[in-house]
This record gives structure tokens, C-alpha cells and sequence, in this order.
């Protein structure tokens, strides 16, 4: 199971310093702020689609609007970083906060194609810190939730007994049948190096080695004919 953390980042390439801090107040001056005001704002925010895209919208997106009278555009799009570079690249693509998940944020960031977060300006009644979890803020990116990558399977393919483990994934000969697996080097790398068995804690120093790259597509070499690349989250429940 892969676990991440996506980011909520303040970016906008022809005026990065007053973006930055806009975001950064944004919650904690919201109730000082007139309404009229407020309705006159749009926040443009390029998230992720799909289930996630849905639940976010009910749960933040949504309730932010009508609390704050603020207008709220959003752009779809997959994780991709290359699709995100593209929107923050074009200027007539106008984004102030992105969802990305900590790698693409790394990525990006060092790439200066997002505003710094000054973390004193989050302070509330204390240190910042106190507000988030250890690691939460960086230097261009506010934590915003966790995620997992759950791996799922046909009961009725395996009556004889179920896969239980992560090596399953690389045993075609016990557990015959197409993989499906997300057409992405973050994910996909690192579930075929638990499937080798590489401990959960030592998987992305492994990984950060040319060795450790090299173990991860010889796993997924040994069942290439049994692999299927999907794209978008909706693809491997079809």
C-alpha cells in the first residue's frame, strides 16, 4: 500500500508573492472580511477528478463558497505533472491553488513554478507548527490530507484461495490474470518493488538508486504480458 500526501499551493507565475500571501490568509481573515467583497473573488484551483474531485468538492470546496460568498473555478485534471506545468506555464490559464500530491510538489517547486508559503503568516494563536502535522508545511505547499493506493482483486478468480500478500502482484503462475496498474512511475515503481520484496521502510531509498530502479522494472518485466496501464482512476473499475 502507497501512502502520500497531497498539497494545496498558491501559484500564479505573473504575480507569485501576492498570490502566496492571499492563500495564506485567506482562512484566517475570511470572517473579518465583508461578503460583498469576498463575492467578488474567484478562486481558480486545479484539483484531481473522479471520486476524489466529488468528495472534495462536497466537503471544502463547496461549504468554502457559500461561507465566504467567494466564486470558485476549478480545472480537472489527472496528477500528471506535465499537465499542470502546462496550465501554470499558460498564462491565459489563470490558477491560484493547485492539488498535487508530494512528489509532483517537490518537482515543481524546485523548478520555481510555485509561490513560497511564508509559514509565519499561518500562525494562529501560536506556531504554526501546532496547526499542522510534523512535515505538513514546506516551502511551497500546505498538507492537506493522505491518501493510499488500495490494490483490489476477483473474489471468483481465486476460490482456491485468495491473494494475501503484495507478492501476488509478480506471481502469474499461482495467480493467473491481467494486472491493471496506474501508467505512472510514482505508483507503479513502488508497487513492484514491495512486490520483490522490499521492506515498506526501505522502498524509497531503493528507489532513489539507479539499482533500485533497475530491480523495480526487471519485477515488472516478469509479468509484462499480464500488465494493463491505466491513465485515469476511473479506467481500472472499467
Amino acid at each position: 500500500m502507497h501512502h502520500a500526501t497531497n498539497y494545496r499551493i498558491w501559484n500564479r507565475p505573473q504575480a507569485r508573492r501576492s498570490a502566496a500571501a492571499a492563500f495564506a490568509f485567506a482562512f484566517a481573515l475570511t470572517s473579518h472580511m465583508p461578503s460583498e467583497v469576498l463575492a467578488q473573488q474567484t478562486l481558480n484551483i486545479a484539483t484531481w477528478g473522479g471520486a476524489y474531485g466529488r468528495a472534495q468538492a462536497v466537503a471544502v470546496l463547496e461549504p468554502y463558497a457559500r461561507k465566504t460568498g467567494t466564486v470558485l473555478a476549478t480545472e480537472i485534471y489527472s496528477g500528471e505533472s506535465s499537465k499542470l506545468k502546462t496550465l501554470i506555464e499558460d498564462t491565459n490559464t489563470p490558477l491560484d491553488v493547485v492539488d498535487v500530491s508530494a512528489g509532483a510538489l517537490k518537482t515543481l517547486c524546485a523548478e520555481g513554478l510555485l509561490a513560497p508559503i511564508d509559514a509565519d503568516a499561518l500562525k494562529t494563536d501560536g506556531d504554526a507548527a501546532d496547526d499542522f502535522l510534523p512535515g505538513a508545511v514546506s516551502k511551497c505547499g500546505v498538507a492537506t490530507m493522505a491518501w493510499s493506493t488500495a490494490i483490489a482483486f476477483n473474489r471468483q478468480a481465486f476460490r482456491n484461495g485468495p491473494p494475501a500478500t503484495i507478492g501476488a502482484l509478480l506471481d502469474t503462475a499461482r495467480y493467473p490474470g491481467k494486472r491493471a496498474l496506474p501508467n505512472s512511475a510514482q505508483r507503479t515503481l513502488e508497487l513492484a518493488l514491495l512486490a520483490d520484496g522490499v521492506p515498506p521502510g526501505n522502498v524509497y531509498n531503493v528507489l532513489a538508486t539507479p539499482e533500485g530502479a533497475d530491480r523495480a522494472f526487471a519485477a515488472l518485466d516478469k509479468i509484462k504480458a499480464s500488465i494493463l496501464l491505466w491513465d485515469k482512476p476511473a479506467q481500472p473499475m472499467t
